[in-house]
């Protein structure tokens, strides 16, 4: 009964409900979720978006979380044409734009999960910008991307 309250609960949750903005210095990092690990290749994926309300661009260099041996940033587009998602060396994160972390585009990928998270968990990363420096924030495990 404790699972179908908690899928209940979820599906109560107002439109947005997820992880609340976050500030790292000039950076504002808000809709983030995490999809469901995968239980047979014990992989997951982070998505979020940052802003970059500074004067100066930024750079995404690198993610850890404890959930994972493996947590690397990678992108849909990083080579000619669209594929699977290859490791990137960081995400620019230009002045005055906002960049979205989500399916089919950039993420950070987790592999060899060292325990399944499943709906209503929260994952921990840290996220390290060139320039900012490192951030940890709780990021909640949804079925879906959390409405704007």
């Amino acid at each position: 009964m404790g699972k179908w309250l908690l899928f209940a609960l979820l599906l109560l949750a107002p439109p947005g409900a997820g992880a609340a903005d976050k500030r790292a210095g000039d950076l504002v990092i808000s809709q983030a979720w995490a999809a469901p690990s995968s239980p047979s290749k014990r992989t997951g994926s982070i998505y979020l978006t940052i802003r970059n309300a500074g004067a100066v661009a930024d750079w995404l260099v690198d993610a850890h979380s404890t959930a994972a041996l493996t947590t690397e940033l990678r992108s849909h587009r990083a080579g000619p044409v669209v594929g699977p998602p290859r490791k990137v060396l960081g995400i620019a994160l230009p002045v005055g734009k906002t960049v979205s972390l989500k399916p089919g585009a950039e993420l950070i990928a987790l592999t060899d999960v060292t325990q399944p998270y499943r709906l209503g968990d929260t994952v921990p990363v840290t996220l390290m910008f060139q320039r900012t420096g490192e951030i940890t924030i709780d990021v909640p495990v949804l079925a879906e991307a959390p409405k704007s």
